[in-house]
């Protein structure tokens, strides 16, 4: 029997999902489990208003485990900060002694709060989750509200004759639209591997004077009074310098592809790589160039990874500095970027990819 509508939770969730997960590989996961799939978001939901409550449930059940899994991974700017053996101790217990406040984040989580909950919230982050792995590491999940614009231009034949008459002489016109959206902002102890993980939310929204570092210092700085090991890493605010995964992601042949590449030639030149699907490690054009004047100098590499072992789908990072770093030995890259991380294991992973050749 056909429900109708599916539940107002799912059509959240699934709409929530649009801004996390690429269509084509949610369809992928449907089809695999034999529930309605394929078309775009947007058809799916017709089909799922055809479909039986017990379809509805197990498509809410799947997207539902993937949209948690998601908010604490996804798409973040990472920064990395080690601990010595003392130092994850201390901290391991003072997060395990941590009780979440109930808040309006929490009762909603994992899903963003309506916008209408969201606009009366401040910018200052609150912890709403506390996550225990089996392991023994801790995630807590941080929320805020930020804000974006959209910009819409519009040419004079474009508009309407009574903005030509308020604003004669004018030649384009711009419109702004405002709108809140919340970030999931996270923080791991990584307890028998020593360090902490601090990661950004949705960096490609970031907009002045908000940066991935202020904000990752801001979460730092929430935290601080629960531990003298975090207020500690908040003050001298030193994440591990990851310059040099730059060259030794792009030199790694066995690491994923390089889908994306910044570069300079001993000749000075400058250039920049792009293909999605394939290693530009031995693409025709840069290694014909290569072979001519010699091994090139990356400043700024994504390397993409269809599987690795222990972990779930596909992800990617990009790590990089601005060509002038190149001027120096001493240049510090803060952070990196992970792409698409379909859960906290994905994370784990490529982190561990990042210090191995951080220390190298």
């Amino acid at each position: 029997m056909a429900t109708g509508n599916p539940p107002d939770r799912y059509v959240r969730l699934l709409n929530n999902l649009r801004d996390r997960f690429q269509f084509r590989e949610l369809s992928a996961l449907l089809k695999v489990a034999g529930l309605p799939h394929g078309g775009g978001w947007d058809k799916l939901l017709d089909k799922l208003r055809e479909a039986d409550a017990s379809v509805i449930s197990n498509v809410e059940r799947m997207i539902g485990n993937l949209y948690s899994d998601i908010v604490i991974a996804g798409t973040k700017d990472i920064f990395v900060y080690p601990l010595d053996q003392v130092q994850t101790e201390a901290l391991h217990a003072a997060l395990t002694g941590i009780e979440v406040s109930q808040s309006s984040y929490q009762d909603s989580y994992p899903f963003p709060l309506s916008p209408t909950q969201l606009a009366n919230e401040s910018t200052d982050h609150k912890l709403v989750k506390k996550v225990t792995h089996s392991n023994g590491d801790i995630s807590l999940i941080l929320c805020a509200k930020r804000s974006e614009e959209e910009r819409t231009s519009y040419q004079y034949n474009e508009v309407t004759e009574a903005v030509k008459m308020a604003f004669d002489g004018f030649d384009e016109f711009v419109t702004i639209k405002r709108s809140n959206y919340q970030v999931f902002d996270v923080v791991n102890l990584r307890k028998s591997l020593h360090r902490i993980e601090v990661l950004v939310d949705q960096p490609t929204k970031l907009r002045p004077p908000e940066t991935n570092e202020k904000r990752g210092v801001a979460i730092l700085g929430r935290l601080a009074h629960y531990s003298d090991v975090l207020q500690a890493i908040y003050h001298a605010n030193t994440p591990l310098n990851l310059a040099p995964c730059i060259s030794g992601l792009y030199l790694a042949k066995r690491e994923g592809r390089v889908s994306h590449l910044s570069f300079r030639t001993p000749t000075g030149l400058v250039n920049r790589g792009a293909k999605a699907s394939e290693d530009l490690r031995v693409d025709a054009f840069i290694q014909g160039g290569i072979d001519i004047v010699g091994e090139v100098t990356p400043y700024d590499v994504t390397v993409a990874w269809d599987s690795i072992i222990n972990v779930t789908g596909a992800v990617s990072v990009q790590v990089g500095m601005p060509i002038s770093g190149l001027a120096t030995d001493s240049f510090h890259v803060r952070h990196a970027r992970i792409i698409d991380a379909r859960g906290d294991n994905a994370v784990t992973v490529v982190v561990n990819k990042l210090v191995s050749y951080a220390s190298n």
